[in-house]
């Protein structure tokens, strides 16, 4: 019998849900884990449908909606206890929980959760990841001003946009910090690919790569500041196509230096982000880049110019900005110090620690502008 797709069902060792599917209806593929195991799984696949058991275990459930909702968003979220507050139902149902399963189990409710679940299968829509292949760079020619923060926040915002599979990369070779920003001790880095170029496949690249809990995958820079010497223009290329072929979306920091191997990276790139912020050195320096760049032949709509905190008090129009840099501003991220900071000692990128700041927002705004130009191919 054909196995149609995953049901997954988070409850302890009683397996009471599970048994019933199973028994009622055998061509699903069902699967019985804990909590722990439900987190692991989700990681890897994007189910049909996750009934959660809520007994003893409602706060990992929360946990887990507030990390997976958005990056499943096909798969039907289901609740399943003895009672239940109203309050308590309308807290899950606000972090992604569509049906409520009273226990014990009514056979005939059971049976019409499962033909929804059946129903909503045949109605998902096929998934498109495959066909966005892009490499987007940020770049700034000064340092200080946000670019790995941007990096980080930027990744994990494509990720929300449920553009398919995004891998951050740290090309700041010698001094890169975008694994502290994960909080993520890196095993595996830039150099170890490079060394294994000739041999790497999709699957052992999927397997060694540090993965955020947010779906986020991260390749490091090299532990050694003197391994940066290893990486060619020739070399950087075969490995941007090595990751093209794995991931949909390549987000890198390239830094803030024009070497040969940063060059090669900014030129296989479909999109760069040049950042800046409202001050007089960083937008000379900006504007000395976007000549730099319109020299080496990039066009405006490969070069998008990213305002970082940005205070409409700071004393200079945006306006004037773009008048000044001969350049249109793309978008504008807003100054929140405190926010920025909570999130970079944290180690925990602003989705997963304040959701619903406008800082935030800022992040969501650009994600959700550049998925739609993705989409159509504008980028």
């Amino acid at each position: 019998m054909e196995k149609k797709s995953i049901i997954l069902i988070v409850e302890d060792k009683e397996a009471t849900l599970y048994t019933a599917i199973r028994e009622q209806r055998p061509e699903f593929e069902a699967r019985q884990a804990n909590c722990s195991e439900a987190k692991e799984i989700l990681h890897h696949h994007s189910p049909a449908a996750v009934i959660f058991n809520l007994d003893h275990q409602a706060d990992d459930i929360r946990q887990m909606l507030d990390i997976f909702h958005e990056q499943h968003p096909e798969t039907r979220w289901i609740l399943s206890a003895q009672e239940i507050a109203a309050e308590t139902l309308v807290e899950f149902m606000r972090l992604g929980i569509s049906d409520f399963l009273k226990q014990p189990l009514n056979p005939k409710d059971l049976e019409h959760l499962v033909n929804r679940i059946d129903n909503w299968e045949s109605k998902r829509s096929p998934q498109k990841h495959s066909e966005i292949r892009r490499t987007i760079s940020l770049f700034s020619y000064k340092g200080g001003v946000g670019l790995s923060f941007l990096a980080v926040n930027t990744a994990r915002a494509l990720l929300k946009a449920c553009l398919g599979r995004v891998l951050l990369v740290d090309f700041v070779l010698q001094h890169g910090n975008l694994a502290e920003l994960l909080d993520i001790t890196p095993q595996y880095t830039l150099m170890d690919l490079i060394e294994n170029l000739e041999r790497v496949d999709q699957k052992l690249l999927e397997n060694s790569l540090d993965k955020h809990p947010s779906g986020l995958f991260i390749l490091p820079c090299p532990k050694q500041p003197e391994d940066s010497e290893f990486f060619s223009s020739q070399q950087t290329i075969s490995m941007l196509k090595t990751l093209t072929k794995t991931f949909n979306i390549n987000l890198i920091d390239s830094g803030h230096e024009l070497t040969t191997a940063t060059i090669a990276c900014l030129d296989h790139s479909d999109l760069i982000l040049m950042v800046t912020t409202p001050d007089l050195p960083s937008l000379c320096n900006a504007k000395s880049a976007l000549q730099t760049f319109k020299k080496m032949g990039y066009p405006e709509t490969k070069v998008k110019l990213i305002l970082n905190r940005w205070n409409t008090k700071s004393g200079i129009e945006s306006s004037v900005i773009e008048k000044n840099l001969d350049y249109p501003i793309y978008h504008k991220i807003a100054d929140e110090p405190v926010l920025a900071l909570n999130s970079i000692n944290k180690g925990i990128p602003l989705h997963d620690l304040y959701k619903n700041e406008d800082l935030t927002k800022c992040f969501d705004k650009l994600a959700e502008k550049m998925s739609v130009e993705l989409k159509k191919g504008a980028l």
